[in-house]
């Protein structure tokens, strides 16, 4: 709460300081009152392809409000202009996707997941194998996430072994006791072959511990 003018807003201890060349620190102003929240020329002006995007409606207030201060630490609602889809960034990391091919869309980018589209979703038929001890909720992963979790064997409980999501979700990664697949660690060209795995590329889609010999 500014003594000067009274204004009052949030901010994280270590943006309220400023490290000097010569080791000595800065506070930092009141937004309000320095400079920080002044703009010759408003956003929505030197931006105009960002303004378009801008969603006033859900924001309550128009882009050219917006103070330089708050660019960088005021979360926003945008709608993207390749999927339509609502999401929330701050301005300046808009300002610097604005020439990328996913326009700073956390959907596009594949960052964040759409009703539909985790592992859980796109596979039921496999959450029976899914393994309780896993910390992992396969509705808040993507299906070709490397994440490596344990599966157990609906024909044998005593068959439990790793897999990635990316393997099940590729038909790949079965039960290895029931379909003669490289047990990781046990059977696999890495377990058995080590030096020979060192050969083997990481431009394959599969890693070593996950192919039989």
């Amino acid at each position: 709460s500014c003594k000067k003018c009274g204004n009052k807003w949030q901010d994280t201890i270590g943006n309220r300081v400023r490290k000097k060349p010569d080791g000595t620190y800065q506070f930092r102003d009141c937004p309000k009152c320095s400079s920080r929240s002044r703009r010759s020329v408003a956003y929505d002006v030197e931006y105009p392809d960002l303004a378009k995007i801008y969603d006033t409606e859900r924001n309550h207030r128009p882009l050219s409000s917006i103070t330089s201060y708050e660019s960088n630490t005021l979360l926003l609602n945008w709608i993207c202009p390749i999927c339509h889809e609502q999401f929330q960034s701050r301005l300046q990391s808009m300002i610097a996707s604005r020439g990328t091919s996913t326009k700073g869309c956390p959907y596009c980018s594949n960052t964040l997941l759409r009703p539909g589209e985790s592992f859980g979703d796109l596979h039921p038929e496999l959450l029976d194998e899914y393994a309780d001890d896993n910390e992992i909720d396969p509705f808040s992963v993507f299906p070709n996430s490397k994440a490596t979790v344990n599966w157990i064997c609906r024909n044998d409980s005593s068959h439990t072994w790793p897999a990635t999501f990316a393997l099940r979700h590729v038909g790949m990664g079965k039960c290895p006791y029931c379909y003669n697949y490289a047990i990781p660690n046990e059977t696999s060209l890495k377990a058995l072959y080590p030096d020979l795995s060192k050969l083997y590329s990481s431009k394959n889609k599969f890693d070593a511990n996950h192919v039989s010999p």
